[in-house]
């Protein structure tokens, strides 16, 4: 056990019991491992605590979603855990090859495959056009909601070896991932 960790315990034994310390090593172990670099890049793996490598979809996004759950759970009562969502949402973004944009009319952000990266959209909210430009780690949502439509939109522009879809696929997995944010803004 690292010496912050021990702090984290000393400073907060007996506060909010066994949970808020397991948070605390929690958001620790997000902002270590994205402080490690292995071939250049951060850890993606250990902020996702991922062992397989390489993980598959449903297995990066099954850990997302947990730890997302547990530090969310002390967003407004511990410092440090409002970074962790931001690193644990780069994570994800690096791992499925996926990307936030906005639409510049009206503000409403999308998240969206690699393969779309520079291209003109039309916004499901006010019906612009617009070039998906990524927007920056700052400026990502706080919170990420991915439904199974999105998932399966995903894995299927993810399983073609040489990251080029057919522009049939492409459309079908377009809808989709429309479809899932409607059904996300209801």
């Amino acid at each position: 056990m690292s010496i912050r960790k021990k702090d984290y315990l000393k400073d907060f034994q007996g506060i909010n019991g066994l949970e808020f310390q397991s948070l605390l090593i929690t958001i620790n172990n997000i902002y270590s491992s994205r402080q490690k670099i292995k071939n250049g890049e951060p850890d993606w793996y250990g902020v996702l605590h991922l062992i397989n490598k390489p993980a598959t979809l449903e297995e990066i996004c099954a850990n997302y979603y947990k730890l997302h759950a547990k530090v969310e759970e002390g967003r407004n009562n511990v410092a440090g855990a409002e970074g962790a969502l931001k690193i644990l949402l780069e994570a994800l973004c690096m791992l499925t090859q996926t990307f936030w944009t906005k639409c510049p009319g009206c503000k409403f952000r999308f998240h969206y495959s690699n393969a779309r990266t520079n291209k003109e959209l039309v916004c499901i909210n006010c019906g612009n056009l617009f070039v998906a430009v990524p927007i920056t780690c700052d400026n990502y949502p706080t919170h990420f909601t991915m439904c199974q439509d999105v998932v399966l939109a995903l894995s299927a522009s993810s399983s073609n070896p040489k990251g080029e879809a057919s522009d049939d696929q492409s459309e079908i997995n377009m809808m989709l991932i429309d479809k899932a944010r409607t059904e996300i803004l209801k």
